[in-house]
């Protein structure tokens, strides 16, 4: 018979009569509870001893896949922290955040390594100040924290993070370097800045630096003026490796740190115990920025550099250096009479006291607190976006 034929009725009602109709097997079908959907939607089929096909075998099924463990509805995991910065998959969707602090948030870099960071988000905000800790000292600092609350106060965004090889960040020791950590801040600020709108011409954010952040400021500057509105170093020690450091090691401990790789310096009459390797050594001398003279270093923001007479560590000579290689007119140096290397001027002082008042009124800010604020807000002011249009002769 061609396909296109049609049987005649007769022989339609016989096949119809004579064929025996399929009967399904007696089943009983029980409805699923809430948590065996809860288990299929985290696993596969849930497991069951009175099933052949699941018979579990040293953690193998028949079928040569891992059978995962059964988990009690009230266990089941639930992944609310998602990778911040990777550009990976998320597992969770983020709800819209709110204005407030992120602490011990994680930044994945390129290479696997992470940065471990604070954050001070402000919706709708488009001024950033981050900061850049010294040597010897974490993201949680007193210089971090007055930073902070100058943010705070002001409503701007703020960022800190540990160094690679430091605190909550990844990373060996022998390997944290200005190179490594110029490139680190780099990559950190492309992704955290990303969406903030900044000052004139685009550019993102204040970095405050202390020690050898304001090394790296310079260095980040140098390499992408386009990330750095502005700087305010805090004891800011540029080429300190070479000019303060190894230039007065004693031969020993030259040769200790070059042969071990690795020894702890303090100097300058202070506790403060600085943690040396060869390789900070050897790659800060390929990051010297003093070297070349009046107006030697393009930097195009305007620069602050708060550096107290007290120092113990680094002469005022190094900031006055400093400014003169900068080839801008915007620069200022602060020479505060306390405070020392790390700044910590804690006393509230009045320049002026009437005796005859009942109530002896207290400063706000101690001396370098002002300075600190003074410093960032003449970097936020002098680069604010404007309409020439709008400006009222």
């Amino acid at each position: 018979m061609k396909p296109h034929q049609i049987l005649p009725l007769s022989i339609m009602a016989t096949l119809s009569l004579t064929t025996t109709p399929f009967t399904a097997p007696p089943t009983t079908i029980k409805p699923l509870q809430s948590h065996q959907w809860r288990r299929l939607s985290l696993y596969s089929t849930p497991p069951s001893s009175s099933s052949p096909t699941d018979k579990n075998i040293e953690g193998i099924t028949q079928h040569g896949s891992p059978q995962r463990p059964f988990i009690p509805p009230e266990k089941s995991p639930v992944v609310t922290k998602s990778r911040v910065g990777s550009g990976g998959p998320r597992f969770k969707r983020d709800p819209p955040r709110t204005t407030g602090d992120y602490n011990s948030q994680i930044f994945e870099l390129s290479d696997g390594h992470r940065l471990g960071f604070d954050e001070y988000y402000v919706v709708g905000n488009e001024d950033m100040v981050v900061y850049l800790p010294n040597l010897a000292e974490g993201k949680d600092n007193p210089k971090s924290r007055s930073v902070s609350n100058f943010c705070h106060k002001t409503s701007k965004n703020f960022l800190v993070a540990d160094w690679f090889g430091r605190g909550e960040s990844t990373g060996k020791l022998m390997e944290a370097t200005l190179s490594r950590w110029t490139n680190d801040t780099i990559d950190f600020l492309d992704a955290k800045t990303s969406k903030i709108k900044g000052g004139m011409d685009g550019k993102k954010a204040v970095l405050v630096g202390s020690g050898v952040g304001g090394w790296v400021a310079v260095l980040v500057t140098l390499k992408r003026p386009d990330l750095v509105r502005g700087i305010v170093g805090l004891s800011a020690d540029p080429d300190f490796t070479e000019d303060l450091l190894w230039s007065k090691l004693p031969s020993e401990e030259k040769d200790a740190i070059m042969s071990e790789g690795f020894k702890e310096i303090s100097w300058g009459g202070r506790n403060e115990v600085y943690p040396i390797t060869s390789s900070l050594i050897e790659d800060g001398r390929d990051n010297l920025v003093l070297r070349g003279g009046p107006k030697s270093l393009k930097i195009d923001c305007p620069v602050r550099l708060i550096h107290s007479l007290d120092d113990e560590e680094v002469p005022y000579s190094v900031p006055l250096k400093l400014a003169t290689c900068i080839d801008n007119d915007d620069v200022e140096v602060v020479f505060p009479k306390v405070g020392g290397h790390n700044l910590r001027d804690m006393t509230v002082r009045n320049s002026w006291i009437d005796p005859e008042m009942e109530q002896v009124p207290v400063s706000k800010f101690s001396t370098i607190q002002r300075a600190l604020y003074t410093a960032i807000y003449q970097c936020l002011e002098a680069t604010q976006p404007y309409d020439p249009e709008q400006l009222m002769w």
